[in-house]
């Protein structure tokens, strides 16, 4: 039997391991917790080095990247990093549908991300 649950937390501590963060098993939002605006690049870089992920395992790593470049984006404007947010947006949005929706929902006048994916020509 398929245990969904175990299968989330083997790739939240797969990925947890790679990118050096301490894995803890009750971590609801875990790319909402482990957000770090300075290593946005970095994690679009990781996301990018899979040649396949499951819609799941996109979705978990699109809210580490999407929450991290919303910090990155409101801290400093680094036009470099928006751009490669914005190419990570169009290249790769259709890989987790429920994530970018979310995003994409919220007011663009208060999530910079938010403005920058309706900012996107493929949405």
């Amino acid at each position: 039997m398929f245990d969904n649950m175990s299968y989330i937390m083997k790739n939240l501590k797969k990925f947890s391991g790679e990118l050096g963060f301490d894995f803890e098993v009750s971590q609801q939002d875990w790319g909402i917790e482990n957000a770090d605006p300075k290593r946005v690049v970095e994690f679009i870089s990781y996301y990018e080095s899979f040649e396949k992920l499951t819609e799941k395992e996109s979705g978990d790593l699109a809210q580490l990247i999407f929450q991290s470049a919303e910090e990155h984006l409101q801290e400093n404007y680094d036009e470099a990093v928006r751009t490669k947010v914005l190419n990570f947006i169009q290249a790769h949005n259709s890989e987790f549908p429920l994530e970018f929706g979310y995003w994409k929902s919220l007011d663009p006048k208060v999530w910079t991300i938010s403005s920058l994916i309706n900012e996107s020509k493929n949405v």
